[in-house]
């Protein structure tokens, strides 16, 4: 009995029968069949295999070198397929280093995380990261630009729901003379959306040349001290790169004594580097700066990396476990000078807040100039 005699006898007795589905069919033909004896079925022509053109779409996508698409029905092969060549690190390591041990996980509850490990071997090629000063002759100013975006932040509005503010925007323009004792000027406006005013508590600073407040204007200092320590949450002023020992080995230990007590000390000592990297320092101690980052055990390195604006960088990145967030700093391959900064959502923290956004992120350009 073969499929259609089977239909035709079974017709009557299905009428209010639903559809029987493939495996119930399949397993019932495999029981009649067993009780009646094997019925021998032709065969299914097999249809020969292929290569299809839509190996040049993998090739073009995934594979580096040029990939020749063979088309088994045509006499000859096609040309070339078009393939996407990715840009070769500008910066690598010359060397292998040790493996780092696992990063501990945060403890939940506590506020005050992990500290950094003593020091044993360099983990990573911070410490081969070119480092030089731009030329410059004396009634020159080192100039410096740096700008800032932050995310558009939200608040809860009315039945728990968000309203965005728009992106805040900032810029810090900085001339720094050759003879780092002398008078250094800067322009600033923390955020560019904002109408600036006084602030009634804070009177003027004598370091203020035009503005209205701390948060913006014009402003000039021997040494760059333009405001005082207490005033700003990030300090400014010379006084604690000064305190830092050129020795790479002291300098990780302070830095590490340093970020002790936040909630991520790992992390804090890399934001920390890249605060003082924001600055004008000197060339020995950004160079011991790298070197000390050498001994970081979870600081992760790479030569592949851009700025906001595209420039070609490498990247110092960490994750802040107490945050969440990726923490990377983008440095120019020939001088060492800090090219920016990133800081990005490794969760989904709300709907307009999710994994993979920017939190906030600088730009920084360097040159020198003839005058202020």
């Amino acid at each position: 009995m073969n499929d259609q005699e089977l239909d035709e006898a079974l017709a009557g007795f299905r009428d209010d029968v639903p559809e029987m589905t493939e495996d119930a069919f399949v397993s019932g033909r495999f029981l009649l069949e067993t009780a009646t004896g094997p019925v021998r079925r032709p065969l299914t022509e097999r249809k020969a295999r292929r290569i299809t053109p839509w190996t040049a779409v993998a090739a073009a996508a995934a594979v580096v070198a040029t990939v020749l698409v063979i088309d088994a029905s045509s006499p000859r092969p096609t040309g070339p397929a078009t393939t996407m060549v990715p840009t070769p690190p500008i910066w690598s390591t010359r060397q292998a280093y040790q493996i780092a041990p696992t990063r501990p996980a945060p403890i939940p509850g506590v506020d005050r995380g992990m500290p950094l490990p003593p020091i044993t071997v360099p983990y990573n090629g911070a410490g081969e990261i070119p480092v030089n000063d731009l030329p410059q002759a004396n009634g020159e100013y080192l100039h410096m630009v740096r700008k800032e975006w932050n995310q558009p932040y939200t608040w809860l509005h009315g039945a728990g729901r968000e309203r965005p503010s728009g992106e805040s925007v900032g810029y810090w323009e900085e001339w720094v003379p050759l003879d780092r004792g002398g008078v250094w000027q800067v322009s600033r406006d923390v955020d560019t959306r904002v109408t600036n005013e006084p602030i009634p508590q804070e009177g003027r600073l004598p370091t203020m040349v035009s503005g209205l407040s701390i948060e913006e204007g014009v402003f000039r200092a021997v040494k760059g001290d333009y405001f005082p320590a207490t005033r700003t949450a990030y300090r400014t002023d010379g006084a604690y790169a000064a305190s830092l020992p050129l020795d790479p080995q002291a300098l990780y230990q302070r830095l590490a004594r340093d970020a002790m007590a936040s909630p991520d000390p790992a992390a804090v000592v890399v934001d920390n580097v890249g605060i003082l990297l924001s600055r004008p320092i000197p060339t020995d101690l950004r160079k011991a700066l790298f070197l000390a980052l050498g001994y970081h055990p979870w600081l992760a390195i790479s030569g592949t990396a851009r700025t906001r604006d595209s420039r070609p960088a490498i990247s110092l990145s960490i994750t802040n476990q107490y945050t969440n967030h990726s923490i990377v700093l983008l440095v120019d391959a020939n001088t060492g000078l800090l090219l920016g900064r990133r800081e990005v959502r490794l969760v989904t923290e709300s709907p307009t807040a999710r994994a993979g956004t920017t939190v906030s992120e600088t730009s920084l350009s360097w040159d020198v100039v003839g005058s202020m």
